[in-house]
């Protein structure tokens, strides 16, 4: 069953789909690194465009049946509404209703994707791309100082946890568990 009036709706769900797709990484660090730019932006921007179409096809679609489902219900069944008269303003109603949805998606992706302002660090803006390689090399050497940092840390709490002498209280008297 196709919907009427979807679409510029589908492009403004495209939107927003695409603002949430740039706040994911799809490739992997490691592959970032090893890769020349030109083939890392085309595999990214292929990737990108698969995971928006099924998300796409899978999650808009259908809600856009629905939703003109719904409505449907809702003016013809429920309301006073004769089928001959829906079917002359289905576009005009579908088309309304689901671009204001769509918009209200795209609002939505744009706020949740949209980068917290650090009050110590405001990064500049139009930095190349050497510099924001440079910026994730560091990145990664300082999680892995921390990673190490932490195994350090657990394996001497494990060391410590362990006493080598245990102390056995018996009838209010403190024993070694060396007797």
């Amino acid at each position: 069953m196709t919907v009427p009036g979807g679409f510029y709706a589908s492009y403004i769900m495209y939107c927003g789909f695409l603002h949430f797709l740039e706040d994911m990484v799809l490739l992997p660090k490691r592959y970032k690194r090893r890769l020349f730019w030109p083939i890392r932006f085309v595999i990214e921007l292929t990737l990108s465009v698969a995971v928006m179409e099924v998300l796409a096809l899978v999650f808009w679609v259908r809600i856009k049946l629905i939703i003109c489902l719904w409505v449907k219900a809702a003016l013809c069944f429920y309301g006073n509404m004769s089928e001959e008269e829906y079917q002359q303003h289905e576009a005009t109603i579908m088309g309304s209703l689901l671009t204001s949805i769509a918009a209200l998606f795209w609002m939505s992706a744009v706020v949740a994707t949209k980068p917290l302002e650090k009050s110590g660090k405001d990064k500049p803006q139009g930095k190349s791309f050497k510099q924001e390689e440079e910026m994730q090399q560091q990145e990664d050497i300082e999680e892995q100082q921390d990673q190490t940092q932490q195994q350090e840390l657990e394996q001497l709490d494990m060391q410590c946890s362990v006493p080598s002498k245990y102390l056995i209280l018996t009838d209010a008297e403190a024993k070694s568990s060396q007797t």
